[in-house]
């Protein structure tokens, strides 16, 4: 298990990968591993189970459908900017193609720009640029339409990112796989909250019958509900 903070290992990112290359490195793989948290949490709330989903729109359909956009959306645009082109000068951006042009092996530099061309998501970038960051007149008027993204070609372009930071750590780490494929949650993520509202909706089950059976009034009900306690 990797114990170092994120000050040693930027600093072992320098040692092994020289000053310019490492930060990159560095600023990229956070990025995609705080990427691959949330795409994790999203999908346990979203793409678990059709039960799942029956159990979020009981408790709160609406809150929960605000939540899945908001991670959709957020997604689709870490997704975009991590593969758009850097670009130089003063709006430079930091993108996956700008390890390759930190890299001073030349055949190496042409395998990770290689697989960070693998890695565009055209698709996706069409949904950020036309929906997410700007509101395109004829989408928004009904008069075109896009074509359909699933979580399978999430998966897809997570993984082609995932390959370009792996090729750069294998051969600068040693690193025979992917720490994107061992993210860890802890005890309170997202299947903390459905094993929470589990419980509150067969609390409130229970006092829907105890209402039926007048064993607790209208107004004692109405209470528990408008205060949640």
């Amino acid at each position: 298990m990797n114990t170092e903070t994120e000050e040693q290992f930027l600093a072992r990112a320098r040692e092994k990968m020289g000053p310019e290359l490492g930060p990159i490195y560095v600023a990229l793989f956070n990025e995609v591993a705080a990427i691959h948290v949330r795409w994790g949490q999203a999908k346990k709330l979203f793409a678990h189970s059709p039960e799942r989903i029956e159990l979020l729109n009981e408790a709160a359909g609406s809150f929960f459908t605000l939540v899945q956009n908001v991670f959709w959306e957020h997604l689709l645009l870490n997704i975009a900017r991590l593969t758009d082109k850097p670009r130089s000068g003063p709006g430079s951006r930091l993108t996956l193609r700008a390890l390759a042009n930190a890299i001073p092996d030349p055949a190496f530099a042409k395998e990770v720009a290689d697989l960070a061309d693998a890695a565009d998501a055209p698709l996706v970038r069409k949904w950020r640029d036309v929906r997410v960051a700007h509101r395109n007149r004829a989408l928004a008027l009904g008069q075109t339409s896009l074509p359909g993204l699933s979580l399978q070609d999430i998966d897809n372009a997570l993984g082609a990112i995932a390959r370009v930071l792996n090729h750069v750590q294998g051969k600068y780490f040693g690193w025979a796989r992917s720490p994107f494929d061992d993210v860890i949650f802890g005890l309170d993520d997202a299947d903390a909250v459905v094993r929470l509202l589990r419980l509150g909706l067969k609390e409130r089950r229970d006092r829907i019958e105890r209402l039926r059976r007048g064993e607790i009034t209208p107004e004692e009900f109405r209470r528990v509900e408008e205060v949640g306690d």
